[in-house]
């Protein structure tokens, strides 16, 4: 974080019916980040999915940090 306490990276990943992608997707770029211990946050925005997108993404904000 910097000292204002944000991250030093926002990251926007639009989703739309991609459900067999999204879980990796979030949890590469997030390992990505953090490897180079950079503080970060990973937005996703839902573009009308009509798959479970929603739903993976959803679990991914409760299990991987910055989500």
């Amino acid at each position: 974080m910097t000292a204002a306490g944000t991250p030093e990276f926002s990251v926007v990943i639009p989703v739309f019916n991609s459900q067999d992608i999204v879980r990796e997707t979030l949890e590469r770029t997030s390992r990505f980040l953090s490897s180079r211990g950079w503080s970060h946050e990973i937005i996703a925005v839902n573009d009308g999915s009509r798959d479970g997108s929603w739903d993976i993404v959803a679990r991914a904000a409760r299990e991987i940090p910055g989500v």
